[in-house]
C-alpha cells in the first residue's frame, strides 16, 4: 500500500492507494486518520497522480483560509 499525505490548514488528509493486479488501484481518504465514508474509489493506476492533485486543490478551494 502506498500512503500519500499533505496539510491544509490544521488537517491531516491521508490518500490510501491499494494496487491491483489489473492496472487499477483503489484509493481511500482518511482525514486525520479517520476514513472518510464512502470515499473509497477504484481508479487506473496511472490516473492516482493527477487524481491526487485535483483532490488537494478541491479541499483548498473548500476549505478556504
Amino acid at each position: 500500500m502506498k500512503i500519500r499525505e499533505f496539510k491544509h490548514r490544521n488537517l491531516r488528509f491521508t490518500l490510501h492507494e491499494e494496487p491491483d493486479l489489473d492496472g487499477h488501484a483503489t484509493v481511500t481518504l482518511f482525514i486525520e486518520d479517520e476514513e472518510v465514508k464512502d470515499s473509497k474509489t477504484r481508479i487506473r493506476i496511472e490516473e492516482v497522480n493527477g487524481f491526487f492533485e485535483r483532490l488537494q486543490q478541491s479541499i483548498a478551494s473548500t476549505i478556504k483560509g
